[in-house]
């Protein structure tokens, strides 16, 4: 997983440095410089906010510490936002540098919840980003979801879970909202948020809408959703 500070270019330059060093270690302590590597995740923030030239030496990194094997699956997070930055061509850079799973942080479909979350994205763009992924290539993209938001009712769950079931991801990840301490959406009242048995219902209306949409809960503890395959 990899994270950054968006402050400066500074700082950037600086995180892939030290990373640098870290996937050195990690590569000659732990994969002992000769361990294959089939599966590689970046993310664990918003890698596509890089620049180009920063994300390509973010590639060149990892390719140049870690043995990356020729038909390993490549995921890189993403926010929908990005994904649209100069016409989608961003998607087109992502695919160029080997990224060949997308991940994308929807988390929901109605901008009152967006806005709440302090997402940069609307609903809409979120599913222009969606589409465009789709048409420029990816043939392996995950989409992220979140419930039990602020003022989240039931039917919106279900309208973003229909939405991103007829789009026919080849995954989607289901989150349920943790407030971490000092954040804004911390300081949410109690009384905006769903209570715990609206959670299990929206928690259970997840396995069973995107069944019917052909999705199986491969990890159901994690609400790890994955298509099936004819």
């Amino acid at each position: 997983y990899v994270t950054f500070p968006r402050r400066t270019q500074r700082h950037v330059s600086r995180y892939l440095k030290l990373l640098r060093t870290e996937l050195e270690a990690i590569a000659k302590r732990v994969l002992k410089g000769g361990v294959p590597v089939s599966c590689l995740h970046i993310g664990g923030g918003t890698p596509t906010y890089l620049s180009r030239p920063n994300m390509e030496e973010l590639m060149a990194l990892l390719r140049g510490t870690v043995r990356i094997t020729a038909d390993a699956e490549i995921t890189c997070e993403s926010s929908p936002e990005t994904l649209l930055d100069n016409s989608g061509t961003r998607i087109d850079h992502l695919l160029a540098l080997g990224v060949n799973r997308l991940n994308i942080g929807v988390q929901a479909l109605q901008d009152h919840l967006l806005r709440i979350l302090g997402r940069r994205h609307s609903a809409s763009e979120a599913m222009q980003a969606m589409k465009l992924a789709r048409q420029r290539g990816f043939g392996n993209i995950n989409i992220d979801l979140m419930y039990g938001l602020p003022e989240q009712s039931l039917a919106d769950w279900v309208q973003t879970l229909r939405s991103v079931g007829d789009f026919r991801p080849e995954s989607v990840t289901i989150y349920h909202l943790r407030l971490k301490r000092g954040t804004p959406i911390s300081r949410t009242p109690r009384s905006c948020l769903p209570d715990e048995s609206l959670c299990f219902e929206m928690g259970d209306s997840a396995l069973h809408l995107l069944e019917e949409h052909g999705y199986t809960a491969a990890q159901p503890n994690q609400f790890v959703i994955n298509r099936r395959f004819a």
